[in-house]
């Protein structure tokens, strides 16, 4: 019986607990919950200032009870500019109770106005409830200096110090870009020695990238220095707000670019004032030395030939050396033609090659040919009894006063210019030749001074008043043009 009053007795409190339960429930059906929060924005960083091309990161997390909607980050101007820059980022139907903006960036540009502007957050959720937040910040000048991202020397091996190799006067084999941020104004490229420079200058900022190769051509070249000299090429690039960057490459100079060189050459005769090898008819010429040189590398062949003939008269073959010298012991003999006339001319022509395959150096000497003339007499000092004394030598004036058994001298020279037939002196008494001396070409040979300083002529002690002495020099030259002097005595 109790069993079941309280069995009763529960089944009615249930119901009623499930009753009432109902109502709370039914009621808070029919009446909508309100969004009184607004969203949270994070802490956040800010710089004071950025300059042209720098980036702006942000770094917060924004937050909402019931779910974020929308977020703009927009940047605008804070102070009047003649070229305000704006920006806004927008990001809708978010849903998230909270979203991270995880390095959110953006870039300074560079073709606005620098000045002050203001960043600005907003977040609204999905209630339509919004919160800002506003940080300033000051946009400054380009800081950024141009780049040089891939300066290359392709196909290049550098040596051990980190120089490359060069040859003199070919163009640098210059590659890669440079680039910048707002622009490139002026490339330039020079030598350390700074004896030449190139500019390259670009009119608009829109050059944000320049390649090296087509800015230069072939323009740059390597400075005319010998081997082994270290050349430095700095380049230098310079933006629209003065920014400027420098490279420096480091050469060595280490190729053979030059051709042979005919230093000099050396025969048996003088050259003129103009160069030209004097020759006189009938005289032999010789080449005695001369020196053939590369002076950055070895020689291969050197020649030398007379007035073209195919056949040299000297020929150096792989001589594999940086010297050559054109005579060794013995002079070479040019065979310039017997019957030579004055004003013939002849060539001596050097031909050089070296193993780098540089262009041939030729050099031709010109062989003038000249007047053979006859003997020439030079007077010296006369002397009686060895005083100075005045020899007459012209037959129609009185001739010079002796007395018996005196002794003459004279330096009287005979000089010749190419060879001597003969020599002959003759002292005559009276028409009668009593002393002398007679030379033929086999005892002249390469004498072409002949001085009788040391021969002394007597005059007979016996001698008569107006006895009559002669003494005649004569000589022919190998032209058979002779020059003779008499000098005329008498005894008183």
């Amino acid at each position: 019986m109790k069993f079941s009053f309280y069995k009763s007795l529960y089944k009615k409190y249930s119901f009623l607990s499930l009753f009432f339960l109902g109502l709370i429930v039914g009621f808070f059906r029919c009446v909508p919950i309100e969004d009184l929060s607004q969203p949270l924005i994070g802490e956040f960083a800010l710089n004071n200032q950025y300059n042209v091309s720098d980036t702006i990161f942000l770094n917060t997390v924004l937050s909402d009870n019931f779910g974020i909607d929308t977020v703009i980050i927009d940047i605008k101007p804070a102070e009047n500019l003649s070229r305000p820059w704006t920006n806004t980022k927008k990001i809708n139907n978010v849903g998230a109770r909270v979203l991270e903006l995880k390095d959110s960036s953006i870039i300074v540009p560079s073709s606005f106005s620098l000045g002050k502007y203001e960043l600005t957050i907003t977040t609204i959720d999905i209630s339509g409830l919004k919160n800002t937040i506003s940080r300033e910040f000051i946009v400054g000048a380009d800081a950024t200096k141009p780049t040089f991202p891939d300066v290359l020397l392709p196909n290049i091996q550098a040596f051990d110090d980190g120089s490359y190799p060069a040859c003199r006067l070919e163009k640098v084999p210059l590659g890669g870009f440079i680039t910048d941020n707002v622009g490139i104004k002026l490339i330039t490229a020079q030598f350390e020695t700074g004896t030449r420079i190139i500019n390259r200058t670009f009119s608009t900022n829109d050059v944000d990238s320049v390649n090296l190769a087509t800015v230069f051509g072939n323009e740059l070249v390597f400075l005319d220095v010998p081997n082994d000299s270290m050349l430095t090429l700095i380049i230098t690039a310079e933006d629209f707000e003065n920014n400027v960057r420098s490279v420096s490459i480091n050469f060595t100079m280490n190729c053979d670019t030059q051709s042979p060189i005919i230093e000099k050459i050396k025969v048996n005769r003088p050259f003129n004032e103009i160069g030209e090898i004097e020759v006189i008819q009938g005289q032999k010429l010789f080449i005695t030395g001369g020196i053939v040189r590369d002076s950055l590398g070895t020689l291969k062949d050197v020649y030398v030939y007379f007035n073209n003939d195919p056949t040299p008269l000297i020929s150096g073959e792989n001589i594999n050396n940086p010297i050559f010298n054109l005579v060794g012991n013995d002079s070479v003999f040019v065979p310039i033609p017997s019957n030579a006339q004055n004003q013939d001319t002849y060539t001596i022509k050097v031909e050089a090659t070296d193993v780098a395959g540089n262009a041939p150096t030729t050099r031709e000497f010109i062989i003038d040919i000249l007047p053979n003339e006859a003997p020439d007499i030079e007077l010296g000092l006369n002397y009686i009894n060895d005083e100075p004394s005045i020899f007459n030598s012209n037959p129609n004036n009185p001739p010079t006063t002796l007395s018996a058994g005196a002794t003459i001298r004279t330096e009287t020279k005979i000089i010749e210019d190419v060879a001597l037939d003969s020599y002959n002196v003759s002292w005559k008494r009276n028409n009668i030749e009593i002393d002398g001396v007679n030379l033929d070409a086999g005892d002249l040979v390469n004498r072409l001074v002949i001085s009788i300083s040391n021969n002394r002529f007597l005059v007979d002690q016996n001698d008569r008043i107006g006895t009559r002495y002669t003494l005649t020099i004569s000589a022919t030259d190998t032209f058979n043009q002779t020059t003779q002097i008499t000098y005329y005595f008498i005894v008183e």
